[in-house]
């Protein structure tokens, strides 16, 4: 008597026409976005760029990654072992892991290195427009569980090109997820639409009692070469609803913005006169700013404004 267990092994495997196949890497998406099938088959770009321009740390965003020139395969060679009779057994399959060659500046590269060691799902764009995860069991589509690594670019040897990369490591954590769930949305738009975000700071030029005067400014790793905001887009920033939100304290008491205006250099802020002067010196306040997608609204695109904490300390001017 025989006993058939086939029936629940395998799967069909009959040829699908114009299937598709991964190809070359050009962009990653690092976040915890997880897209909706209303999302991968609606406006797929809509829903990628609202991720993109969510503020930082906020669940659902994320972090484009560009750049890529150069790829090179360092997945593990599958555990095997031998038996006595010259079979070959197939014990773990080895995870994929690639390191890909970027051609970035030192202010992208010390925002890749915040990623180092971390866990994060990644989804993989293609040359060919294919954006690769995997899909889930409730059928969201999701970036695969990754660990990045960047290493720090050492000075070019002016010989070889691969001293010229800012070198982009990927190791992918699950094989199932990668291989057995993978998952592919073709985009219908150039990938090049998809633009990470730049930080900007919120600081402190002076304060007088009630009255702030903050300025705005891209922090540059090159010195003396910050890039004031307040000049191009002063009028933009100095509205009254981006600075929603202060608060002091352990327990976040609510300061309120009575006024804001563009002058003395910057953007002048007044708090209510009363409240500022009951909280001691010394009292952390906090001053969030506007999201990116407000400031975009408004016409200052591709920026997230980092809002400002500070102690309660004398007046400066």
């Amino acid at each position: 008597m025989n006993i058939d267990l086939c029936k629940s092994i395998g799967a069909n495997t009959g040829i699908v026409k114009c299937d598709r196949r991964r190809d070359v890497p050009v962009l990653f998406l690092l976040g915890t976005k997880e897209f909706t099938e209303e999302e991968y088959c609606g406006d797929m770009r809509a829903a990628i760029l609202a991720a993109v321009a969510l503020p930082n740390g906020a669940p659902g965003k994320l972090y484009p990654v560009r750049g890529v020139e150069n790829v090179v395969d360092n997945t593990a060679e599958n555990t095997t072992g031998t038996t006595g009779l010259g079979r070959t057994i197939t014990f773990s399959e080895g995870k994929p892991n690639y390191q890909f060659g970027l051609i970035t500046g030192i202010n992208t590269e010390i925002a890749l290195r915040k990623f180092n060691r971390s866990n994060i799902p990644v989804f993989v764009i293609d040359r060919a427009g294919q954006m690769w995860g995997w899909r889930k069991a409730d059928g969201s589509f999701a970036g695969y569980s990754a660990e990045p690594f960047t290493d720090g670019k050492p000075f070019s040897d002016g010989a070889s090109v691969d001293t010229a990369y800012t070198n982009f490591n990927l190791a992918f954590e699950d094989v199932t997820e990668f291989f057995d769930a993978a998952a592919v949305k073709v985009l219908d738009f150039p990938s090049s639409d998809i633009q990470g975000l730049l930080d900007a700071e919120l600081y402190l030029i002076s304060n007088a009692g009630e009255e702030h005067v903050f300025g705005v400014r891209y922090r540059n790793a090159e010195l003396c070469n910050d890039v004031d905001l307040i000049e191009e887009y002063g009028a933009i920033l100095a509205d009254a609803g981006n600075f929603a939100g202060a608060n002091y304290g352990p327990a976040a008491t609510p300061l309120t913005v009575t006024a804001v205006s563009q002058g003395g250099g910057g953007i002048e802020v007044t708090y209510d006169a009363v409240t500022y002067a009951a909280i001691p010196e010394g009292t952390l306040i906090r001053q969030p700013f506007a999201p990116p997608a407000t400031l975009a609204e408004a016409g200052l695109t591709g920026t997230e404004v980092q809002g400002l904490n500070w102690n309660k300390s004398a007046p400066t001017t």
